[in-house]
């Protein structure tokens, strides 16, 4: 973690030093981004501090002290005057209630650790954006580069069908079919120069970069040449993504504590015990002595929804641990509860709906998974199929270009294969940057090291 930390240090400085900013790969830009955020950094360390003070609630399981201390001076006309000094000091210690605050305690941990949770799926999602955006501006990149090297070659014959026209071996309207051609390829050139640039503009704003700066992405996306089958493994991909996803164990932490909670609120017989202690020193000069102690032990049935009493019982004590008195108490409201099994039927249906949602949510998961493994191994059929086509048409060309020296094809034919090259080209390049994001899809989704699928599912390079 520390040289993950010092490189992107040395990162970020090296960026300020230089307008030239080089991304190896997607894994890189996707880190300079996060750490370049100030945005998601904040969010983090709010989500961690709030969650360590939630670890650390844990006052309503201490015992609570209180101390008060009072001077009283009695004026009397025509007697003697009065002096009376007062210390007292009390104790409320909880005993018992049914685990109803450590079951507060343990929710408000969850509800910060959901927080945590939600920053996690936060960041996942800026991260795949990145990766997106990086993706977007390769391909850009890449595509650029084939109608260029395609307006390159139209341009080539464009001047050989120059001079056969002038030479009066072409035809003059067979020369300007050629011409309209050429002229859409530099137009193609053009809309995909200035698509390219506005996906790195995209792409500069979205890391945190300057829009001066220069972007390189040195990645080479052609090495790729073993690609694996997912759906021999989906079984072991869904384990996996079960146990990792940051949504699916907020999900069942709240359904947990919320089933805990409707079971709490079903005690309505099972009291809440505390013990009372006190002292109390009096006298009319300092030093107080005779000191005098009380007990108090409370029972309050404050979950009872039509008769919330409370039972209490009191002793008193002298210094010598003499009983001084005894005081039993029983109060309570009687509050008609007209609307209570509506209101347990309520909470149940509740229960029932996060059941149900977090089943929902399991569902769209494993829905979402299997679709992106389709399109994973799609993308791996479209990629071996589209280049077999590629070296046939480039075979085709071969031949096509010595048809058209001997003249029995046409030069607009020709540039016709040319174009069609070019569209299949740029469709392998999707394909191929489609099975890149993918793959860096399920990594972030998995939580596993960039470039580490295949060892996740124990394939052997």
């Amino acid at each position: 973690m520390k040289k993950i930390k010092c490189f992107l240090f040395l990162f970020l400085f090296a960026s300020q030093l230089s307008a030239q900013v080089v991304f190896e790969n997607a894994e890189q830009a996707s880190s300079f981004a996060i750490a370049n955020s100030s945005n998601h950094r904040l969010q983090r360390l709010n989500a961690i501090s709030s969650l360590n003070a939630a670890n650390l609630s844990i006052q309503e399981f201490l015992p609570k002290f209180d101390v008060s201390w009072s001077e009283a001076d009695n004026i009397k006309f025509g007697g003697a005057d009065s002096r009376n000094k007062n210390l007292n000091m009390n104790m409320q210690l909880p005993l018992f209630d049914a685990g109803k605050k450590y079951l507060s305690y343990k929710m408000n941990q969850a509800e910060k650790r959901g927080n945590l949770y939600n920053v996690d799926i936060e960041t996942k999602n800026f991260k795949s954006s990145v990766i997106g955006q990086y993706y977007s501006c390769l391909l850009s990149e890449k595509m650029l580069s084939i109608k260029q090297d395609l307006e390159r070659n139209s341009r080539q014959q464009l001047k050989i069908v120059e001079r056969e026209k002038d030479l009066g071996f072409t035809l003059e309207n067979d020369y300007l079919e050629y011409l309209i051609s050429y002229r859409k390829i530099q137009d193609s050139v053009k809309v995909a120069g200035r698509n390219l640039r506005t996906q790195f503009r995209i792409f500069k704003v979205l890391v945190g970069l300057e829009p001066e700066a220069e972007v390189i992405l040195s990645e080479d996306i052609s090495e790729q040449d073993d690609y694996i089958y997912l759906e021999p493994y989906s079984e072991n991909l869904w384990r996996l993504l079960k146990l990792k996803s940051p949504e699916l164990r907020k999900q069942e932490t709240s359904f947990y504590y919320a089933k805990l909670q409707n079971r709490q609120n079903k005690l309505l017989f099972v009291p809440e015990i505390s013990l009372q202690g006190g002292i109390s020193f009096s006298g009319v000069d300092y030093p107080l002595n005779n000191p005098t102690y009380s007990a108090k032990l409370v029972f309050s049935f404050s979950n009872n929804p039509f008769l919330p009493a409370t039972i209490s019982s009191d002793l008193g004590f002298n210094n010598k641990g003499k009983l001084t008195g005894s005081t039993n108490t029983v109060s309570s409201n009687v509050v008609p509860q007209v609307n209570y099994k509506s209101t347990v039927d309520v909470q149940n249906i509740e229960l029932r709906q996060r059941k149900q949602a977090m089943k929902d949510s399991v569902n769209s998961l494993y829905e979402s998974l299997f679709e992106q493994i389709a399109s994973y191994d799609d993308c791996i059929d479209n990629i071996k199929r589209t280049e077999e086509t590629i070296k046939l048409q480039e075979k085709r060309l071969a031949i096509s270009e010595l048809q058209v020296e001997k003249g029995t094809m046409k030069r607009i034919d020709y540039l016709d294969q040319l174009v069609e090259l070019a569209e299949q080209k740029t469709y392998l390049l999707e394909s191929i940057i489609s099975f890149y994001e993918l793959t860096r899809t399920f990594e972030i989704e998995l939580d596993i090291p960039f470039g580490g699928l295949k060892n996740c599912l124990g394939i052997k390079e």
